[in-house]
């Protein structure tokens, strides 16, 4: 698989395919904030939560956002929604593409901001959180990618649990690709996804970055919320991931993480089939507290 990575655009981004649509009516913030965060939702057929994501944006106390929704051509009423909702966005565009990464790729191509997030059409910014990643930029985070933890809510939108951003089970570390904000010299420097994976090319950038060198800042508390669900929590993902842990660490090491992920995927799937997500967290908070006392009660001093 060919993993020579997409370089940042320098011209021809904003060319519209035909039949295109596009818009906007965001007032751009005024000169001079540092950093210019530019939010890029892409999206297909989101109709159902589209709505809250922007939302989302519109709700956040900083104002040097630029917000890009970029649709793939939905025909479901996701473009009416979009266009009922532009006064909230600052440029959209909807017109087949490629792709999820071939779509975020257009997107980041189109930004302005010294600092870049993907927001999924199916999740949320949590309140405060671009004026959180802003701060954390101005306070020596620039030149690097900006993380949490990720709230993980329902379709509903009700709470389930909190995805912890050092869970081991990838050679490279948790990927909360979800909570990101980037700065835009990260793909400059590095490139952007490779649209030849279906699912995995979020990770794929995070080996790529981690093995690079790049700088990871972490933020408590989440930044954003992440419904349960969507393509990447299916099995697609496993031959992706060992393609590319093989580039990166090799045959060996491969095969040893795609036992692992296939066993973690296995797992999942028969816990899902007889528990709701609900319930998966309450016994994991349970399976934690327990071990958690396990623990305290070895550690005590015998009299």
């Amino acid at each position: 698989m060919d993993m020579d990575p997409p370089k940042f655009p320098r011209a021809g981004a904003a060319r519209l395919a035909p039949g295109a649509r596009e818009g906007g009516d965001r007032p751009a913030p005024a000169p001079g904030w540092s950093p210019l965060v530019s939010i890029v939702t892409v999206v297909y057929r989101g109709a159902e939560t589209l709505a809250e994501t922007i939302a989302s944006v519109a709700a956040q106390d900083y104002d040097g956002i630029e917000y890009i929704v970029i649709d793939g051509g939905s025909t479901d009423g996701t473009v009416e929604l979009i266009e009922q909702n532009q006064r909230h966005i600052s440029y959209w565009r909807s017109e087949p593409d490629g792709g999820i990464y071939d779509a975020m790729n257009k997107g980041i191509g189109l930004a302005r901001g010294q600092l870049i997030k993907l927001l999924n059409a199916d999740d949320l910014l949590c309140p405060g959180s671009v004026g959180r990643a802003a701060q954390a930029y101005r306070d020596g985070a620039a030149g690097g990618v900006i993380q949490s933890d990720l709230e993980l809510i329902d379709e509903r939108g009700a709470f389930i649990k909190v995805m912890r951003a050092d869970r081991a089970r990838n050679p490279f570390g948790g990927v909360v690709h979800p909570s990101w904000y980037v700065d835009r010299a990260v793909y400059e420097r590095h490139g952007l996804y490779l649209p030849s994976f279906r699912v995995s090319a979020d990770y794929e950038l995070f080996a790529r970055l981690q093995t690079r060198r790049v700088r990871f800042f972490h933020l408590d508390p989440p930044l954003v919320r992440f419904r349960a669900g969507g393509a990447s929590s299916g099995f697609t993902g496993l031959a992706e991931r060992y393609r590319v842990n093989r580039h990166y660490l090799g045959t060996a090491a491969a095969l040893r993480f795609l036992a692992l992920h296939g066993y973690v995927k296995v797992r999942g799937r028969i816990a899902r089939a007889v528990f709701d997500e609900h319930a998966l967290a309450a016994i994991q908070r349970r399976l934690s507290a327990a071990s958690g006392l396990r623990s305290s009660s070895r550690s005590r001093p015998s009299r």
